[in-house]
């Protein structure tokens, strides 16, 4: 298993779940930089951990983890499968994989394919590299079709959470209500929506929590906080900085608003929801792959920030419509857990073993991926 960063964003939590459920049946080999995923892993049985070079520069520190993960494959044996964690892990994982022509299933994350990304796609391609694919989201899906790898596609691999459903409330505290934010500074996050909710919802009794920003990252969010400052909400709205635990983040919070603009999945939302959290979100496709399974009527047009007031001012006054929408989370996210999860996983696994005409028996108990 191939990751590329060594944050704990989404698709390195999705990684972090996948390898400890398949390590309970097969040997991993998990090949990442130091960051989280390395110290996470690191005492995980099961879990055997390579960690790729650091560089400052990303063709530099392609060439280093590329020539890494030869070297682990020659040393070591070669795999099973490769499971790449998203193109950037391709891309380090696919000179192995053509020197030895190993089969690779790539879990694709990414909203968007740049220029970048599609061009060294087709020069895999080109080069006789032929890996499945599993999107994580039906949208996500119709993004990749588009870069000439439909021959290859497998069904939707979503991003599964750890079980821990039901851990929230599924009723409001009393109080002043509190609205949480739980992403990055970046600006298809929403969050120049989030102030201008917040502004229009300043004579409410509510306090806003931002987890995962600090407010002084760049340009953008310096914006944001002036919009707030100017509303006079600055005692309002509390920038809490680097999320160590988003499971305590969620249960800081009475409703969980996601305002982005784009997303392929959505973890955040299927996180909140899995807490016992309302989720106002917004809508927009591959959002409503996952909140639109329990509460479609609390998605919001991102142009009309006044729709996302009037459905956040119903869930914090109307105790019935808040019970209601969090035990409707909690029952969907249950559908998500990588326990069951991870069953289409090793499904597709399965496929590409036998797209490779490779026996796939070998791969189902203590073996190599």
């Amino acid at each position: 298993m191939v990751h590329a960063l060594g944050g704990m964003r989404g698709p390195a939590r999705t990684f972090d779940a996948f390898a400890r459920e398949i390590a309970h049946s097969w040997d991993v080999s998990v090949m990442v930089p130091s960051g989280f995923l390395a110290d996470s892993l690191g005492d995980v049985t099961g879990v055997h951990l390579q960690r790729l070079p650091a560089a400052r520069s990303r063709p530099l520190a392609w060439a280093r983890g590329a020539s890494t993960i030869l070297g682990f494959v020659s040393r070591d044996g070669r795999p099973d499968v490769i499971h790449a964690n998203g193109l950037s892990a391709l891309n380090l994982a696919a000179p192995a994989a053509l020197r030895w022509r190993l089969p690779t299933l790539v879990h694709f994350h990414e909203s968007e394919i740049g220029r970048r990304q599609r061009a060294l796609l087709k020069t895999w391609r080109i080069l006789g590299l032929r890996p499945s694919f599993a999107p994580v989201s039906a949208f996500a899906k119709e993004i990749l079709m588009s870069t000439g790898s439909a021959d290859r596609m497998l069904g939707t691999l979503p991003n599964p959470i750890i079980s821990y459903a039901g851990s929230g409330t599924l009723s409001r505290r009393p109080g002043t209500a509190c609205v949480g934010y739980v992403g990055d500074a970046k600006p298809r996050k929403g969050l120049h929506l989030l102030a201008e909710i917040a502004v229009r919802m300043r004579n409410e009794d509510v306090a806003w929590h931002l987890y995962g920003v600090s407010g002084r990252e760049n340009g953008y969010v310096d914006a944001v906080r002036s919009r707030i400052c100017e509303a006079g909400l600055e005692d309002r709205v509390e920038w809490h900085g680097t999320v160590t635990s988003t499971a305590q983040a969620y249960r800081g919070v009475d409703v969980l608003l996601v305002p982005s603009l784009r997303e392929s999945f959505c973890r955040v939302a299927l996180e909140g929801m899995a807490s016992g959290v309302p989720v106002v979100a917004s809508r927009i496709p591959g959002m409503t792959e996952v909140v639109g399974l329990a509460s479609d009527e609390y998605q919001f047009d991102p142009n009309d920030p006044a729709e996302a007031v009037a459905m956040l001012h119903r869930l914090l006054n109307d105790g019935s419509a808040y019970q209601d929408v969090a035990a409707r989370g909690v029952e969907v996210a249950r559908r998500f857990e990588v326990e069951r999860v991870a069953q289409t996983l090793v499904r597709y696994y399965e496929a590409t073993l036998a797209a490779s005409a490779r026996p796939a028996a070998s791969c189902r108990s203590r073996s190599g991926c």
